[in-house]
């Protein structure tokens, strides 16, 4: 008897780590815009940003043909986590991409990045990728959020 007390108990309150666990989420979405123009088939990404005391996963999404996003976590749960971000955009077929500043090709036509202008001291796209280069990594981008618990919508990113 004891027995199915205890595993009647288990049962109704669980083993810990499960979704009662897992931080709380809210609605996030837009749509990420390159010179006013919508680019499909791009990765978003929410990066929550530890130094302003926001925890948990990461929030992911792929940009649609008008340019519109919806975010999920590796888990699938639909979302991000509330709280500060930082934001990434990048070409997935580029994975997560990082300029060489180490002299080994950064204007080489080999090395698949574009060459940098007098103007400029870094290329300001890496190969056919239309995203600008300073949205493609964390330690980079400057595009930031904060996801209240009402969620966000309507979030527009027009990069330049």
């Amino acid at each position: 008897m004891k027995f199915l007390a205890i595993l009647l108990c288990a049962t109704l309150v669980g083993c810990g780590g499960g979704v009662s666990d897992a931080p709380t989420l809210a609605p996030a979405s837009g749509k990420v815009l390159i010179d006013g123009k919508p680019v499909a088939g791009l990765s978003v990404a929410f990066y929550p940003d530890g130094s302003k005391g926001t925890k948990g996963p990461m929030s992911v999404a792929e940009t649609s043909e008008d340019g519109s996003f919806r975010l999920t976590t590796a888990g699938s749960r639909a979302g991000a986590v509330i709280g500060s971000h930082k934001v990434v955009v990048s070409c997935p077929e580029f994975g997560n991409v990082k300029l060489n500043n180490g002299g080994d090709g950064v204007g080489s036509s080999a090395s698949g990045k574009q060459e940098a202008t007098e103007e400029t001291e870094e290329p300001k796209f890496v190969g056919g990728c239309p995203v600008p280069v300073k949205y493609t990594t964390i330690e980079n981008t400057d595009l930031t959020v904060d996801i209240e618990a009402a969620g966000a919508t309507d979030l527009l990113f027009d990069l330049k």
